[in-house]
């Protein structure tokens, strides 16, 4: 007997929180060799950047952006 499906198709994009946006993007770029794809202001918040990496292809969870969120 083999186990049931997942109920959802894969990931979208995983999202990464920061303090030092800098390190963030290096790690997304360096380590993970994604590289920086767009760049726009979060929704939610429009003073924070919303930095996209990416595999360049648009494949499905291959996009990861990081949140800025400085420490005080």
């Amino acid at each position: 007997m083999s186990a049931p499906p997942p109920p959802f198709g894969g990931l979208h994009h995983v999202s990464a929180l920061t303090a030092r946006a800098g390190r963030g993007h290096a790690f997304s770029t360096r380590v993970l060799g994604l590289p920086p794809v767009k760049r726009t202001v979060n929704q939610d918040d429009p003073h924070m950047d919303h930095l996209f990496s990416a595999d360049g292809a648009g494949s499905p969870g291959m996009e990861v952006p990081p949140f800025d969120f400085p420490q005080p």
